[in-house]
Protein backbone atom coordinates (compact mmCIF):
# COMPACT_ATOMS: atom_id res chain seq x y z
CA UNK A 1 0.00 0.00 0.00
CA UNK A 2 2.80 2.42 0.91
CA UNK A 3 4.60 1.58 -2.35
CA UNK A 4 1.45 2.46 -4.38
CA UNK A 5 1.13 5.77 -2.49
CA UNK A 6 4.75 6.65 -3.23
CA UNK A 7 4.29 5.63 -6.87
CA UNK A 8 1.12 7.72 -7.10
CA UNK A 9 2.85 10.75 -5.63
CA UNK A 10 5.89 10.31 -7.88
CA UNK A 11 3.98 10.02 -11.11
CA UNK A 12 1.45 12.69 -10.20
CA UNK A 13 4.04 15.42 -10.66
CA UNK A 14 5.03 14.18 -14.10
CA UNK A 15 1.46 13.79 -15.23
CA UNK A 16 0.49 17.24 -13.96
CA UNK A 17 1.98 18.93 -17.01
CA UNK A 18 0.35 16.46 -19.41
CA UNK A 19 -3.11 16.65 -17.86
CA UNK A 20 -2.82 20.41 -17.36
CA UNK A 21 -2.01 20.85 -21.04
CA UNK A 22 -4.97 18.70 -22.10
CA UNK A 23 -7.29 20.59 -19.78
CA UNK A 24 -5.97 23.95 -20.97
CA UNK A 25 -6.56 23.01 -24.59
CA UNK A 26 -10.09 21.80 -23.89
CA UNK A 27 -10.89 24.84 -21.75
CA UNK A 28 -9.52 27.28 -24.31
CA UNK A 29 -11.95 26.23 -27.00
CA UNK A 30 -15.18 27.31 -25.31
CA UNK A 31 -16.87 30.45 -24.12
CA UNK A 32 -16.27 30.65 -20.36
CA UNK A 33 -19.26 32.91 -19.84
CA UNK A 34 -21.70 30.16 -20.80
CA UNK A 35 -20.85 27.74 -17.96
CA UNK A 36 -22.36 28.88 -14.63
CA UNK A 37 -20.72 25.99 -12.72
CA UNK A 38 -17.26 27.12 -13.90
CA UNK A 39 -18.02 30.69 -12.87
CA UNK A 40 -19.12 29.53 -9.41
CA UNK A 41 -15.82 27.80 -8.61
CA UNK A 42 -13.56 30.27 -10.45
CA UNK A 43 -13.33 32.58 -7.43
CA UNK A 44 -12.64 29.81 -4.88
CA UNK A 45 -9.09 29.18 -3.66
CA UNK A 46 -7.35 26.05 -4.92
CA UNK A 47 -7.09 23.28 -2.33
CA UNK A 48 -3.52 22.02 -2.12
CA UNK A 49 -3.66 20.01 1.13
CA UNK A 50 -5.97 17.02 0.66
CA UNK A 51 -6.11 13.28 1.22
CA UNK A 52 -7.27 10.39 -0.94
CA UNK A 53 -8.37 7.07 0.55
CA UNK A 54 -10.03 4.07 -1.07
CA UNK A 55 -11.24 0.63 -0.12
CA UNK A 56 -9.13 -2.38 -1.01
CA UNK A 57 -5.91 -2.28 -3.01
CA UNK A 58 -6.86 0.50 -5.38
CA UNK A 59 -8.46 0.17 -8.77
CA UNK A 60 -9.76 -3.21 -9.90
CA UNK A 61 -10.85 -4.12 -13.42
CA UNK A 62 -14.60 -4.66 -13.76
CA UNK A 63 -15.76 -5.17 -17.34
CA UNK A 64 -19.43 -4.79 -16.38
CA UNK A 65 -18.74 -1.32 -14.99
CA UNK A 66 -16.60 -0.28 -17.95
CA UNK A 67 -13.04 -0.21 -16.69
CA UNK A 68 -10.87 0.13 -13.64
CA UNK A 69 -12.93 0.90 -10.56
CA UNK A 70 -12.11 2.61 -7.28
CA UNK A 71 -14.81 1.65 -4.78
CA UNK A 72 -15.57 4.14 -2.02
CA UNK A 73 -12.95 6.66 -3.05
CA UNK A 74 -12.87 9.39 -0.40
CA UNK A 75 -11.25 12.76 -1.01
CA UNK A 76 -11.00 15.03 2.01
CA UNK A 77 -9.62 18.44 2.88
CA UNK A 78 -9.38 20.53 6.02
CA UNK A 79 -9.29 23.68 3.87
CA UNK A 80 -12.09 25.26 1.92
CA UNK A 81 -11.88 25.74 -1.82
CA UNK A 82 -11.86 23.79 -5.05
CA UNK A 83 -9.81 20.79 -6.13
CA UNK A 84 -9.55 19.47 -9.68
CA UNK A 85 -8.45 15.84 -9.94
CA UNK A 86 -7.80 13.73 -13.02
CA UNK A 87 -7.58 9.93 -12.94
CA UNK A 88 -5.88 8.08 -15.77
CA UNK A 89 -4.44 4.66 -16.59
CA UNK A 90 -0.91 3.86 -17.58
CA UNK A 91 1.19 0.81 -18.29
CA UNK A 92 4.90 1.12 -17.49
CA UNK A 93 5.65 4.81 -17.87
CA UNK A 94 4.19 8.20 -18.64
CA UNK A 95 4.77 7.35 -22.31
CA UNK A 96 2.14 4.61 -21.98
CA UNK A 97 -0.90 6.60 -20.77
CA UNK A 98 -4.27 5.71 -22.27
CA UNK A 99 -5.90 8.73 -23.93
CA UNK A 100 -9.13 8.56 -21.88
CA UNK A 101 -9.21 9.94 -18.37
CA UNK A 102 -11.77 11.03 -15.81
CA UNK A 103 -11.64 14.55 -14.43
CA UNK A 104 -13.68 15.85 -11.53
CA UNK A 105 -13.91 19.14 -9.65
CA UNK A 106 -14.68 18.92 -5.93
CA UNK A 107 -15.57 21.83 -3.69
CA UNK A 108 -14.92 21.91 0.03
CA UNK A 109 -16.76 24.32 2.29
CA UNK A 110 -17.82 24.56 5.93
CA UNK A 111 -20.53 21.92 5.40
CA UNK A 112 -18.59 19.50 3.20
CA UNK A 113 -15.02 18.53 4.02
CA UNK A 114 -15.02 15.18 2.18
CA UNK A 115 -16.56 13.48 -0.83
CA UNK A 116 -17.01 9.70 -1.18
CA UNK A 117 -17.92 8.11 -4.50
CA UNK A 118 -17.18 5.18 -6.81
CA UNK A 119 -14.96 6.12 -9.72
CA UNK A 120 -14.65 4.23 -13.02
CA UNK A 121 -11.71 4.99 -15.29
CA UNK A 122 -12.63 3.69 -18.78
CA UNK A 123 -10.51 0.73 -19.94
CA UNK A 124 -11.42 -2.01 -22.39
CA UNK A 125 -10.66 -5.65 -21.64
CA UNK A 126 -8.07 -5.62 -24.47
CA UNK A 127 -6.27 -2.60 -22.96
CA UNK A 128 -6.40 -4.17 -19.51
CA UNK A 129 -4.94 -7.44 -20.81
CA UNK A 130 -2.24 -5.43 -22.64
CA UNK A 131 -1.03 -4.20 -19.24
CA UNK A 132 -3.02 -1.02 -18.70
CA UNK A 133 -3.91 -1.86 -15.12
CA UNK A 134 -2.25 0.90 -13.10
CA UNK A 135 -4.49 3.80 -12.02
CA UNK A 136 -2.88 7.15 -11.31
CA UNK A 137 -4.14 10.60 -10.38
CA UNK A 138 -2.97 14.16 -10.61
CA UNK A 139 -4.16 17.62 -9.80
CA UNK A 140 -4.83 19.56 -12.96
CA UNK A 141 -5.81 22.80 -14.51
CA UNK A 142 -3.98 25.25 -12.31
Amino acid sequence: MAHRTVKLAGTAAGALALVGAVLALSAGGGDEGLDPAAATVADLPTVTDFSIHFEGDGCVFDQDRGGLVYDDLTVGSKATGVLELSFYVQRESLDDILPGYVSTVLTFDEGSRSHTFDLVVPVTRDDYEAGYDDCQWSTGGG
